[in-house]
């Protein structure tokens, strides 16, 4: 048999709503520029709420990260169908939290990505068909009608073009 969990559905449930009012006061600071006005230049300090987040809530209740994601288990042993709810709430609203910060771009975006270890893959592929007449190049007539070809670029960013299939006419 398992030790009991720290919290009790309750407990967890106060300890959230004490960690919101905790937060309510907690401040990061940034130094900036005043942009325009009698004060341009000037640098003075900001203060930006800080953000709440799961880590910050473990921290503040005292369990580790992995303790709170048992709370999340419904099928963690001893664990109890209103503490699974309430930890799974908790769970929910500081993911939707966070990303409505990253919508809104209160937080990059980008940065959420790399803290999730979510990796965004870009793969580009042009084809464009070509519907022209035949082409009369140093005396050889190259016939592109209906051809599609895949613009390239070469190491140093020059435009390459790779015909499909070309035809020469003479």
């Amino acid at each position: 048999m398992a030790a009991p969990f720290k919290y009790t559905a309750e407990q967890l449930q106060q300890k959230y709503v004490d960690y919101l009012e905790f937060m309510t006061k907690q401040f990061d600071i940034k130094m900036d520029y005043v942009k325009s006005g009698e004060r341009a230049g000037e640098l003075i300090e900001i203060k930006l709420p800080k953000i709440k987040s799961i880590e910050g809530f473990c921290l503040f209740a005292k369990i580790d990260y992995q303790t709170f994601y048992n709370y999340c288990n419904a099928e963690s042993v001893n664990i109890d169908i209103a503490l699974f709810d309430i930890a799974t709430h908790i769970r929910r609203e500081l993911l939707e939290y966070r990303k409505s910060l990253g919508l809104n771009n209160i937080i990059n975006p980008n940065l959420l990505m790399a803290i999730d270890g979510i990796k965004q893959v870009v793969d580009i592929q042009q084809n464009v068909t070509i519907n022209a007449l035949p082409l009369n190049i140093d005396n050889a007539i190259i016939d592109l009608t209906n051809d599609d070809y895949t613009i390239l670029n070469d190491m140093n960013g020059n435009k390459l073009r790779e015909l499909s299939e070309n035809t020469l006419i003479e």
